[in-house]
């Protein structure tokens, strides 16, 4: 009966359509124009029409969906075959209760839409029509793929994603083929398309990434190490062809540079997911390979532009500093000279600064610098030993604990890092803890309101509190650790543990937190959300953590969240006061 109804609505519809086409044209004529402007004029012709009205979105959708129906039926009857038990999905009306019955049982809550894409994957869309090939295996993956669709966070979305990536392939068959014979690759690229838009965008962008991207087992790790020990080779570009002004050849290099970090956090992104988010190599986010990828490009940059290396050191600071960076963070860096022409030098620091922004590379951040934004871009050392001395401000002795030489004269180096010693690492007197919590109470008045308990950041018991029990803590026990400004955070709370200045239980507390909200963290930019503007977005990343946390077995939640947070509180009390 369905298949009665659906060659008879096919039809109906195809007659419409004739007939206005002819009306158009005043001929006979069966061809479909293949303008967009004549598409839309046609699809209004067919809506004043027994049919009713139709979009142009909905008279492409409408028309392919029964092109489509019509040739699977079809190919089927002749070869005296039975539908496909799958194409019986495919081909019901998008309001059909067996169909809704099957989709809301993998969490598909916008059915109609999961109909339109399920049939695009496995038909295509006018004018480009997916061949027979293409829909036989596509109806092998359906079950596989409705099947790990139902454990991601956002199955809708995750869907209309994986739809997407198969688009941009091109050669779709061997596609779902590939997915059918390999659930290693497919939970991959559902993994990328239920956890990223911006991961999915920039796969889109540059789909021979995903061969390697499916690489078994560790092969996504190495090829993020290989792909920072080839940077140093092709990233040496002269200082004429890169910075010249309109050069075809400078904007070739941002296009290829931009694309360098696209493919590393795709990389990054393959091994962290196959480890369930656990620390590697790379850190748990691949943070690790962003620092060391962004000192290589910023070497290159600084090598070709600075001649004066031996007079002139760059120190970044900050969670690239300590090797933690996010996929959205700042590279917040601080020239130091010695003896130079400072207002020539800064022109060129401000052409690299130029460089790396407007082709939307890293977004570099000179604003930590001594007395800030209003200050001069480059400081020699006679400025900064001043300044630590009579005129830095409390906040910058947690600030400048982060502070990692990656460029420059190993003299100039040694002598700044002597003066920033002297100022960073000396204990906290019982007058500075209280301004310091003082301060601390300020910046919680920042967390979003709306938002708080997904602040991982300023809010109570967040990143900030950890920053501050650390800082302290190193300050007051660990000033003689010759690695002070470049150890991580795990590395700087097990040195506190080291000491006695952090129980072993206070220790477990301040990792599992900064763990948890990195994952948190990451998980957010993922999507491009810094965190949740509405209680609706508050909710949908509730349920997608959820789902993540119980995919890898682990407790990611917003409970998880605020005990991780009232825990770290509890530290920060004992450290800092407040």
């Amino acid at each position: 009966e369905w298949d009665a109804d659906n060659l008879a609505a096919a039809y109906r519809f195809f007659r419409l359509v004739e007939h206005r086409l002819q009306m158009m044209h005043q001929l006979q004529t069966h061809t479909l124009p293949d303008s967009d402007a004549e598409i839309t004029l046609l699809a209004r012709r067919v809506s004043h029409g027994p049919l009713g009205a139709f979009t142009v979105e909905s008279f492409v959708e409408t028309l392919s969906r029964h092109l489509n129906n019509v040739r699977a039926f079809a190919d089927a009857f002749f070869a005296g075959e039975s539908v496909h038990p799958h194409s019986v999905l495919l081909m019901l009306p998008e309001d059909s209760e067996r169909a809704v019955s099957i989709l809301r049982q993998v969490g598909i809550a916008d059915v109609p839409r999961a109909m339109r894409t399920l049939h695009g994957m496995a038909y295509g869309s006018f004018p480009r029509l997916l061949d027979r090939r293409a829909r036989e295996e596509f109806e092998k993956l359906l079950p596989f793929l409705l099947e790990d669709v139902a454990v991601t966070g956002d199955p809708d979305m995750t869907l209309v994603r994986i739809a997407q990536i198969a688009a941009a392939e091109k050669s779709e068959s061997a596609f779902y083929r590939m997915l059918v014979d390999s659930p290693a690759a497919r939970r991959l690229v559902v993994g990328i398309a239920g956890m990223s838009s911006l991961l999915t965008r920039e796969l889109c962008a540059q789909i021979g990434v995903l061969d390697g991207l499916l690489g078994e087992g560790g092969a996504s790790g190495e090829a993020v190490d290989e792909m920072l020990a080839d940077v140093a080779e092709w990233e040496r570009f002269s200082a004429r062809d890169a910075f010249a002004k309109g050069s075809a050849a400078s904007g070739e290099r941002r296009n290829r540079q931009r694309q360098w970090f696209e493919r590393l956090r795709l990389h990054a992104f393959a091994d962290t997911y196959r480890r369930g988010f656990q620390p590697g190599p790379h850190g748990l986010t691949g943070e690790k390979a962003r620092a060391a990828a962004a000192r290589l490009h910023l070497a290159a940059a600084l090598d070709e532009v600075i001649p004066e290396k031996e007079r002139v050191a760059v120190f970044a600071m900050g969670s690239y500093g300590v090797g933690e960076p996010r996929i959205t963070s700042d590279l917040d860096l601080l020239v130091v000279a010695d003896d130079v022409e400072l207002p020539d030098l800064m022109q060129r620091v401000q052409a690299i600064n130029q460089w790396f922004s407007d082709g939307r590379i890293l977004k570099l951040d000179f604003r930590l610098r001594a007395e800030g934004a209003s200050s001069p871009l480059v400081q020699d050392l006679a400025f900064y030993d001043a300044y630590f001395q009579t005129r830095a401000s409390l906040w910058e002795r947690v600030a400048f604990a982060k502070c990692a030489p990656w460029w420059g004269g190993e003299e100039v180096r040694r002598a700044f890092l002597r003066k920033l010693r002297a100022f960073v690492a000396r204990p906290f007197s019982p007058d500075e803890l209280g301004a310091l919590a003082e301060m601390r109470r300020r910046v919680e008045g920042l967390a979003p309101k709306q938002s708080a308990e997904w602040d991982t950041k300023r809010s109570a018991g967040g990143r900030y509190d950890i920053e501050y029990v650390v800082a302290v803590g190193m300050a007051a026990t660990c000033t003689d650790r010759v690695d002070y400004f470049t150890m991580s955070t795990r590395e700087r709370v097990a040195a506190l543990v080291g000491t006695g200045f952090l129980s072993e239980e206070e220790g477990t507390t301040l990792r599992d937190a900064a763990d948890l909200f990195t994952r948190i963290e990451h998980f957010m930019e993922l999507q491009e959300m810094t965190h949740p503007g509405s209680e609706e977005k508050a909710h949908w990343l509730g349920r997608h953590v959820a789902r993540l946390g119980e995919a890898f077995g682990a407790a990611w939640s917003v409970v998880a969240l605020r005990d991780a947070k009232a825990a770290v509180r509890q530290c920060y009390r004992r450290a800092v006061g407040g």
